[in-house]
């Protein structure tokens, strides 16, 4: 995952945890799909959601895992920056968040716009 600047459009993410649960509907696809199944534990301003990469797909839910793989626990800005690949994970630590666990899951995280970049380069060939 890029960063796509250098965060100073986050500030739209301050205060807005109930974001957590749209956060992962940016995401089209597993950029593994042949890789094992892998959960990713969000953890923002009190709220919690679940991002479950298999089959090549992204599932999301709110709530908590039982056993993530990996876990992002900071401020929303930070969290939703780094899934969003408005930042990369240096800069979500310097702004506060945590990450513990296998964070070579977040390369598996495909944001919309790759992904459409990725579908017009097959079709132009």
């Amino acid at each position: 995952m890029k960063p796509s600047g250098d965060g100073a459009n986050l500030a739209v993410f301050d205060g807005a945890a109930q974001w957590l649960a749209y956060a992962p509907a940016w995401f089209t696809t597993d950029d593994e799909p042949d890789a094992p199944p892998a959960v990713i534990q969000l953890v923002a301003s009190g709220e919690s959601a679940v991002i479950e990469l298999r089959n090549g797909r992204v599932h999301t839910r709110l709530g908590r895992a039982t056993d993530p793989d990996l876990v992002l626990d900071g401020p929303p800005r930070a969290v939703l920056g780094l899934l969003g690949g408005l930042i990369d994970l240096e800069r979500a630590g310097r702004l506060g968040m945590s990450a513990t666990g296998r964070r070579d899951l977040l390369t598996r995280l495909c944001p919309v716009a790759q992904d459409r970049a990725h579908a017009e380069d097959d079709v132009l060939g």
